[in-house]
């Protein structure tokens, strides 16, 4: 089993056995370091709050995603700097709340240059609807 397909309780299992492997001299000390390492990593993955609002996404700019494209990365937060304004709630926003989002919340946005970010909405949104689907769209969200 994979340690990210583990309970937090089964990964600080598996940490205390580490730990004894080691105190009975059985694993050598960089085996030893490396897989302590690994499992705190996944602790610490997993003490993320588990279902965030859209407004924990909305603070960071997602830079290096799934779509590697900065234009996508824009419309996703934007797409959760909307989310978080309306109700802080996950919802699949359609196209037309998302050109009356970024009208509202960029005075200096033109309706013209919104509609241009069509494709780049039709591309993200599903990434947008909840928060296990915006962790998979980019690293810098698991954080």
């Amino acid at each position: 089993m994979e340690l990210k397909e583990c309970t937090i309780e089964e990964l600080v299992s598996q940490r205390e056995q580490t730990v004894k492997q080691h105190i009975g001299e059985v694993v050598k000390p960089s085996w030893y370091h490396d897989r302590l390492t690994e499992i705190d990593r996944c602790i610490q993955d997993m003490n993320l709050p588990d279902y965030p609002k859209p407004s924990y996404f909305a603070k960071t700019y997602p830079i290096g995603s799934v779509l590697q494209k900065s234009e996508a990365e824009t419309v996703a937060r934007n797409i959760m700097v909307i989310l978080s304004i309306e109700d802080d709630e996950w919802k699949t926003l359609s196209w037309d709340d998302y050109l009356a989002g970024r009208i509202a919340t960029d005075k200096k946005a033109d309706i013209d240059k919104v509609k241009y970010e069509k494709s780049y909405f039709e591309k993200v949104i599903p990434y947008c609807v909840s928060a296990d689907n915006a962790r998979r769209f980019c690293k810098d969200w698991t954080k």
